[in-house]
């Protein structure tokens, strides 16, 4: 049961990856001010790789059944995550 959780945990890594590498400069364009949209593009490609490394290493838990490790990476990409809205949240500020 575990293993299928993390597995979808991973899927839902992935979507965000792509969402981060396809969709993201595109959806937040109304909010994000011109001047400050090079900066986001650069930031949604960063963080769409990082997303992806992210769904990688949850495979690789899930796969090597690091029980212990992979509930230690939950809490940090738990954490990265809110920073990343922190910072997106910084982005649509004017």
């Amino acid at each position: 049961m575990l293993t299928i959780l993390l597995s979808l945990f991973g899927i839902l890594l992935i979507i965000i990856s792509w969402f981060f590498f396809k969709k993201a400069a595109e959806a937040f364009t109304i909010v994000v001010p011109e001047n400050k949209q090079p900066a986001f593009r650069t930031f949604c490609s960063f963080n769409g790789w990082t997303y992806f490394v992210f769904a990688l290493a949850t495979y690789v838990g899930v796969f090597l059944d690091w029980n212990v490790a992979t509930a230690i990476f939950l809490i940090i990409v738990s954490l990265y995550t809110a920073a990343v809205a922190w910072q997106i949240a910084a982005f649509i500020k004017k």
